[in-house]
């Protein structure tokens, strides 16, 4: 049983299973990648989560202290909150949670507030303890801050920071408390791991969604610019077809022009030249128009694939094999062939513009007497409107396939949408339907 499964990303995040689709290949394991957008919550609620944790959990040491003075708790609580708000604004700037990436002076403006409730917390905790995690909301905005920026001025920016702040903790422990070597120590070793945990995480995770989007926008290039080669191919094979014919017809026609006056026998027999160079560019341009509109099975399977993958949707390709016939639609005739491929095409549009689908199998079976391509989704949104074939495109296609003597019907069930649609394989000598070749 050959099989094509084109992997997908946003890029397209959940077990696809369920009686109400096809049952999954044993033999082949799918490659599923999650959508972009999913990778992008991901990313998102990393860095906030790792942040806030520290940030909240290193502040209760600090804030249930009882000898302290009064003023720092609120102190504390101000910068805590501030820096907070400060660490998701800044965050979503950098990986936009809904996909809308904020303004950059936006971004700005909070990360200046948030550095300055950085300042504000870490004094607060300093004051009432001398613990490691007072650095970290300074630390944090220190990640906000390098994330982006070149690998070489995190990494140099990065080490002074870190050092700079072991300093100042390492001079807030012998100068605020009793300078004992060993809160010295403390602090020169809390703040240099919390600082590299912090650094490592935040910016690690933001490189990581640059990398994932910059890829999400290659792919989308590489589909546009496999669109424009294809426009260009056509173009290039119409103008090899109509420049030659045209540059001849101008010239026996101008020819002819001057002819008509002097030798009009000759020049009736150049016009007659002119409308059989005519006649066989419009032949040769139907040829080439015919050619490039008639598609096969085999050939929109391997775009849907693509395009679908380009979607983040998991496009699966199954051809099944019965009484020895394999291969996709390589038995049947051109015109069956061409009607397969239509239905490919239109299924592929709809699962793209009226379905939230994570995954589509395609299963090509042939059987004695008929050829069934079998096209399922997920992701229906309107379960009611799915069976509905009044559309055009559905509606012309099931008409097409009943007068060759196939069948279109779709169904669904639960999330999944299934279109099914058969034609008779036609043996190529009697030329009869339902004659196994």
């Amino acid at each position: 049983m050959p099989t094509t499964t084109a992997p997908t990303p946003d890029a397209h995040d959940a077990e696809h299973t369920g009686a109400a689709g096809p049952a999954a290949r044993e033999d082949v394991a799918p490659t599923r990648r999650p959508p972009l957008g999913t990778f992008r919550r991901y990313c998102f609620y990393s860095v906030i989560g790792s942040l806030l944790l520290l940030l909240w959990f290193g502040s209760v040491p600090a804030a249930i202290e009882p000898d302290a003075a009064g003023w720092s708790l609120p102190v504390l609580a101000l910068g805590l909150l501030v820096t907070s708000v400060a660490v998701w604004i800044v965050t979503d700037a950098h990986i936009p949670l809904r996909g809308v990436a904020r303004a950059p002076d936006v971004a700005r403006r909070w990360l200046l507030i948030g550095c300055v409730g950085a300042a504000v917390h870490a004094v607060a905790v300093l004051e009432r303890t001398v613990t490691p995690f007072w650095a970290i909301a300074p630390l944090s905005m220190l990640a906000l801050t390098l994330a982006g920026a070149p690998m070489r001025r995190q990494v140099r920016l990065g080490t002074l920071g870190i050092l700079c702040l072991t300093a100042a903790g390492a001079v807030a422990a012998g100068v605020l408390t009793d300078p004992a070597a060993d809160a010295v120590g403390e602090q020169v070793f809390g703040v240099i791991w919390t600082g590299a945990m912090v650094l490592s995480v935040v910016i690690a995770s933001i490189w990581t969604w640059d990398v994932a989007a910059e890829l999400d926008r290659a792919r989308a290039t590489a589909a546009a610019l496999a669109v424009a080669d294809e426009r260009l191919r056509f173009a290039a094979e119409l103008h090899d077809i109509q420049g030659h014919h045209l540059q001849v017809i101008a010239l026996k026609s101008e020819l002819a022009a001057r002819l008509i006056h002097t030798d009009a026998s000759r020049a009736g027999t150049e016009m007659e030249q002119v409308r059989a160079l005519a006649a066989t560019a419009l032949t040769e341009t139907r040829e080439l128009v015919h050619g490039y509109r008639r598609t096969t099975v085999a050939a929109e399977l391997t775009n849907a694939s693509n395009v679908l993958a380009s979607a983040s949707i998991d496009a699966q390709v199954d051809a099944v094999r019965h009484g020895g016939q394999d291969g996709l639609g390589d038995d049947l005739d051109p015109a069956s062939r061409h009607l397969l491929g239509l239905v490919v095409r239109e299924a592929t549009t709809n699962v793209l513009r009226h379905s939230d689908a994570r995954t589509t199998r395609f299963v090509l079976a042939h059987e004695p007497a008929a050829v069934r391509l079998t096209i399922s989704n997920d992701g229906v949104t309107h379960p009611e409107d799915a069976t509905d074939p009044s559309g055009s495109g559905l509606r012309s296609l099931q008409e097409r396939l009943e007068r060759a003597g196939g069948a279109l019907s779709v169904r669904t069930e639960g999330a999944w949408f299934t279109l099914e649609a058969t034609v008779p394989v036609v043996h190529a000598a009697s030329d009869e339907p339902g004659t196994a070749p």
